[in-house]
Parts: structure tokens; C-alpha cells; sequence
């Protein structure tokens, strides 16, 4: 499914899906982060973020429920058959205009994601599968 969006001239692992999200599917996206009570963001250094799908622990993840509207962005990313299992942690990171925006590295499963997000949304997203890091 992703082989039409693998990115010519770079490793066999390198993906590009321009346009993931349409304008209608970021105002809604957009309006659910933003329609979480405000006790689901942490506040943190130069950035605010939201936590879903469990509490790291040292002993492992306390899980949580996913919302509705979240796991209808996971299924969406599933879909393009990335992963083994569906995600059930997901990160999301507010940066302030002119704050600077860090790449971000996590590790799911088999793979090490870097993501970064910009408002308005663009995303870029590299999954790299744990044979190639």
C-alpha cells in the first residue's frame, strides 16, 4: 500500500504521503486537541503536550483508553499497514509560533518514528523499521 509513496533516490524505507490529511480532516482534528479538558495537557519546556493511551512507568505503560476521535487518526495510519498491531500511544506536542520546533523520536513496536507538526498541520512523518536503526 505505501509503495507508491516510497521517495525515489533515497533508501527503500523512505515514504512520503503529501496531503494525508484534507482541510476538512485538520479544522476537525484541529477543533478535538483543543476540546480536551485542559488537564489532559502537561506543560513542559517551550512546549505544551498531551498524553494518550497510558502513563509511562518504569514497570511499563498504565494503559488508557484512546479517544474516539484520536483512534479514528490511528486506524487511519494503520491502514496504510505500517504496523503489526495497532498504535496505542500517541504524543501530541504544541509548539508556539517562533519557539523553534524539535524533532521528535519515539519508538513503537518495531519502529522508531520521527514526527514533526506544525500548525497549520503539516506533518512529516518517517517510520523506520527496526532492522534499518
Amino acid at each position: 500500500m505505501l509503495e507508491k509513496f516510497r521517495v525515489e533516490n533515497c533508501p527503500d524505507y523512505v515514504y512520503y504521503i503529501q496531503n494525508f490529511l484534507t482541510v476538512e480532516e485538520e479544522n476537525l482534528l484541529l477543533k478535538s486537541v483543543y476540546n480536551v479538558p485542559q488537564t489532559k495537557w502537561t506543560q513542559l519546556s517551550r512546549r505544551r503536550l498531551q498524553n494518550w493511551g497510558g502513563i509511562p512507568h518504569h514497570n511499563g505503560m498504565i494503559p488508557e483508553a484512546i479517544p474516539q476521535w484520536l483512534q479514528t487518526w490511528i486506524e487511519k495510519v494503520a491502514g496504510f499497514q505500517v504496523f503489526s498491531h495497532l498504535p496505542n500511544h500517541v504524543l501530541i506536542n504544541e509548539y508556539k509560533p517562533n519557539e523553534g520546533i524539535m524533532v521528535i523520536v519515539e519508538v513503537l513496536g518495531n519502529f522508531l518514528i520521527f514526527t514533526v507538526l506544525e500548525a497549520p498541520l503539516r506533518w512529516t512523518i518517517i517510520l523506520i523499521h527496526d532492522s534499518h536503526y
